[in-house]
């Protein structure tokens, strides 16, 4: 397929392969049906491949851990240790890459260390959420002991708050904006020390003391501009 749409001219068509492992399985389940009620079963297990593109985590988590094909031995084990031991792993995951909170699906919310279903079922139904500290305030069930455990993993993106859409918790907030400000101070050196010897070399108008845009660049954005110098010499 993949051949096929580059041979024509054109742009070309992008392929992915994605695994369809436990597609099936989902597309049999009621949740699926709920969602999507005109589809049949197997445009429904499309769908959940469609999806393993855009989230991989968010789809492949409401699929039970047993039916992902993880290996020939795994049905030879005690199935309650194996799925304790899986949804373990999956909470990890989550953990490890941060959830969304205002597009993940009820059960990768409920995955979240701190949140209970009961919890991620009223963190779906308080969206649309500006900013974590919303979390407290809107989240029915989410006290301050849930709120301390799960902040730093529920992630906000787009909010007024940009740390809101990182995996820094809200208790470090101002140790990590004094360490991005003793950053910015150390860039603002580096630019304006690499500013001199653009100067020093270049001669004439090419300098950045006679090139106005440059010299602005550089007021106004040091580490901007010190990337922008970087770019320009990479490509010479």
């Amino acid at each position: 397929l993949s051949q096929a749409g580059l041979g024509q001219g054109g742009s070309g068509v992008s392929v992915r392969v994605v695994p369809e492992t436990g597609a099936s399985v989902w597309s049999a389940e009621a949740t699926a049906a709920s969602e999507f009620p005109a589809l049949a079963p197997s445009a429904l297990g499309a769908v959940s491949i469609g999806r393993r593109v855009q989230d991989p985590l968010g789809e492949l988590v409401k699929i039970p851990p047993r039916s992902l094909g993880l290996g020939m031995y795994q049905h030879d084990m005690n199935l309650k240790a194996l799925d304790a031991a899986l949804e373990k792993e999956t909470v990890d995951a989550a953990s490890i890459v941060g959830v969304d909170a205002n597009s993940a699906s009820e059960k990768l919310l409920s995955m979240v260390p701190g949140l209970s279903s009961r919890v991620a079922s009223a963190v779906v139904a308080a969206r649309p959420l500006k900013s974590r500290a919303e979390l407290i305030k809107k989240v029915k069930g989410l006290g301050p002991v849930a709120f301390k455990n799960a902040a730093g993993f529920l992630q906000i993106r787009g909010g007024v708050e940009p740390l809101d859409a990182t995996l820094v918790h809200p208790e470090t907030y101002p140790i990590a904006r004094a360490l991005l400000q003793d950053a910015l101070q150390e860039a603002d050196k580096v630019a304006y020390k690499v500013a001199d010897k653009v100067a020093d070399k270049g001669g004439g108008s090419n300098t950045w003391r006679a090139n106005r845009q440059d010299r602005a660049d550089l007021e106004t954005d040091p580490a901007g501009w010190l990337r922008a110098v970087a770019s320009r010499d990479a490509h010479r």
